[in-house]
């Protein structure tokens, strides 16, 4: 987050889901991951791989939603609103893209639903 913040997982989704319109009622972390259970009883996380969801989807529905830019670097991913407000993630050698990118878009989202009141 910007200004060195660090955010949980689950903070990290709640400013997402509030970026994208929703909220979160509550958690089901049956299978050992937060799963969030949105307004409308979906269950979303586009942070890890998991049982319950479909992450890459999600975090492409959140990206879409929000209009972000997805970069591709050899060695990062960049994610950036209309405003060019963005979070980078650098990769290491062993350092899976997919995962990286996922985690770059709810950052970026929960930077934009930090911003909102």
């Amino acid at each position: 987050m910007q200004g060195g913040e660090m955010k949980s997982d689950r903070e990290l989704l709640e400013l997402a889901a509030k970026a994208m319109g929703r909220s979160i009622k509550s958690w089901n972390t049956q299978h050992g991951i937060d799963v969030a259970v949105l307004d409308d009883d979906t269950f979303w996380q586009p942070l890890l791989k998991n049982h319950l969801t479909d992450c890459m989807g999600d975090a492409l529905r959140l990206a879409c939603k929000l209009k972000l830019n997805v970069l591709q670097g050899d060695v990062s991913v960049f994610v950036e609103d209309e405003a060019d407000v963005g979070e980078s993630i650098v990769l290491g050698p062993n350092d899976d893209r997919m995962d990286a990118t996922r985690r770059a878009i709810v950052r970026a989202a929960a930077y934009i639903g930090e911003a909102m009141p």
